[in-house]
């Protein structure tokens, strides 16, 4: 997908918006039965319905590896100005 990314150039000494490719694969071999935020745990079915809400997409199917791919959509920001500023209020 593509992804406005902030990047600082040394030349310059400024940082300057680009639109970049940006990618996150993930090997899954195991279960994601549960996250546990803010003291309380939920099971991958709330994770899935919550992050149905936070990245405005629903999951494609009801696998597990789909609300694990979208706890990393929701992680990985760097460089990323929106996701870091939804992180900063989702995870505050």
């Amino acid at each position: 997908t593509l992804h406005t990314h902030w990047v600082f150039n040394s030349q310059s000494f400024a940082y300057e918006q680009r639109v970049q490719n940006c990618g996150i694969y993930i090997t899954h071999n195991g279960d994601f039965e549960f996250w546990d935020f803010h003291g309380s745990t939920f099971t991958s079915d709330q994770v899935a319905e919550w992050l149905t809400g936070v990245l405005e997409c629903p999951p494609p199917s009801k696998v597990d590896s789909c609300s694990v791919a979208g706890m990393m959509d929701l992680l990985c920001t760097q460089g990323v100005w929106f996701s870091s500023v939804r992180f900063g209020y989702v995870f505050n």
